[in-house]
């Protein structure tokens, strides 16, 4: 109890000195940047400006020696139409009936639920679309033509909706005969306004046209 009520004096003290909280912002920013978790855009070097919604996904393979010891290997780490969501948080369940099916029932058991893996990125494209400060633009899907991975869309979008975030899905030939930039370089589809963009194609040279 005493901790926390000295946690909250500090807070308020906190808030009631701007000085000493925005040193303790730019103290965190550089730190952040230090470890590589945010980065200096080319335009302002020197600053934080533009908001960039970044989805990763790492991923790794169990690498088994001859001598018997294993250990995690990165295999690639996607920076641009980052799959699997959805799906991933469904994994234990295939798992669990795998094991249990040779019968290893307890080692079933020891399976983790995996962490909402769909409800933490979506939370991201969700802040990302609230710092855009405008309650009607939307979330545009840009996907390909041929959608193979429309599923693991459909659980994002589904939770995107449920917070009240509209999501709409255009494909490149859509965006280039049907959009449009104004002149504070605000996107516009359809009569729609644009907040965020979650590529989910667009990562290979020949994604592109010349329109």
């Amino acid at each position: 109890r005493s901790i926390v009520m000295a946690t909250e004096v500090f807070l308020q003290q906190l808030m009631t000195n701007p000085d000493r909280l925005n040193r303790l912002a730019e103290d965190a920013k550089e730190l952040a940047l230090f470890h590589g978790i945010i980065m200096r855009t080319h335009e302002t070097p020197n600053s934080s400006e533009s908001i960039v919604v970044g989805l990763n996904r790492s991923d790794y393979l169990l690498d088994q020696r001859d001598d018997g010891t294993t250990s995690l290997k990165q295999i690639e780490i996607n920076t641009i139409s980052a799959g699997g969501f959805g799906t991933t948080d469904r994994l234990p369940i295939v798992h669990r009936h795998t094991l249990k099916s040779v019968g290893l029932l307890k080692e079933s058991e020891s399976i983790p639920d995996t962490n909402s893996i769909t409800s933490g990125m979506t939370a991201v494209l969700a802040k990302g679309w609230e710092l855009y400060g405008q309650p009607k633009a939307v979330i545009l899907f840009l996907v390909e033509d041929i959608q193979i991975s429309r599923l693991s869309h459909h659980c994002m979008e589904k939770e995107l909706w449920n917070r009240n975030i509209p999501v709409i899905r255009r494909r490149f030939e859509e965006v280039s005969r049907r959009a449009s930039l104004d002149d504070d370089k605000k996107l516009f589809i359809d009569g729609l306004e644009v907040a965020l963009v979650y590529f989910r194609y667009g990562y290979m040279p020949d994604n592109y046209t010349e329109e």
